[in-house]
């Protein structure tokens, strides 16, 4: 995680190491281990964004700051993406399976955490959360 302020000084440091990055990581709503919609006819949206992990040096998308996927799932989605491109983002067509494999979370949930939820609510249960 890379952090430039206005007055010019700089956070760097690993994401999942940040307080940040541990609650994105850990303190999610039980619901979100359980989602209906992921890799289900009932997704809701026309397009799924993430990240685009697994994305190698020598691949023509790569990009040593990471990048992005954009996962079209209607009709509508892809006549967005086509506009998207009409205006000058970068779009590139990448093997969606590939992408799958190496980010999974976009198809599933990610598994439940018992032994976290169990010390979440007993610190809530004790008022140290």
């Amino acid at each position: 995680m890379h952090v430039k302020f206005e007055n010019q000084s700089e956070f760097n440091a690993e994401f999942y190491n940040t307080l940040y990055g541990r609650a994105f990581r850990d303190y999610k709503c039980r619901k979100c281990y359980f989602c209906k919609f992921k890799g289900s006819d009932e997704h809701v949206g026309d397009l799924i964004i993430g990240d685009y992990w697994g994305c190698q040096p020598g691949m023509k998308v790569y990009n040593s700051k990471g990048g992005s996927v954009v996962l079209s799932k209607t009709t509508k989605g892809e006549m967005l993406l086509e506009r998207l491109n009409t205006c000058g983002l970068y779009l590139v067509s990448v093997d969606q399976e590939y992408v799958y494999y190496n980010q999974p979370r976009l198809l599933s949930p990610h598994p439940l955490n018992e032994e976290l939820w169990r010390t979440i609510d007993h610190q809530r249960d004790n008022k140290h959360f």
